[in-house]
């Protein structure tokens, strides 16, 4: 049971890594075309929309992962804790990577002048 449970464990983690690149990528395709909007220093605008990105969604992370990770550390069963921080992370990835491709889309579709 316990080698079954390890092995859905492994497998949970495997499609938060896919998952969560995914996300990676298009927030650097939403970084990019933030940083478009600015008329001068598209590079650096580019930059500080990554970094103020990834900064408020570790801010936000920290913020709401607290009382969770303090329950679990309290309890004993920290196998089924973690697979369930897996799913929750795969979720949130999800979240942040369908954000980040909404407002590209977005930006480049309405913002962006690429005539």
């Amino acid at each position: 049971d316990d080698k079954q449970f390890l092995i859905l464990l492994m497998v949970e983690a495997g499609i938060m890594s896919l998952i969560s690149e995914f996300s990676s990528v298009l927030m650097i395709y939403a970084s990019i075309a933030l940083g478009h909007l600015f008329t001068k220093h598209r590079v650096m605008g580019a930059i500080l929309a990554y970094l103020g990105l990834t900064t408020a969604l570790q801010t936000l992370l920290s913020i709401f992962m607290t009382l969770p990770i303090f329950l679990m550390m309290q309890s004993g069963d920290v196998l089924h804790w973690l697979s369930g921080f897996l799913w929750l992370f795969i979720v949130i990835d999800v979240v942040i990577a369908v954000g980040c491709f909404i407002v590209t889309n977005f930006v480049l579709k309405k913002k962006l002048n690429l005539e």
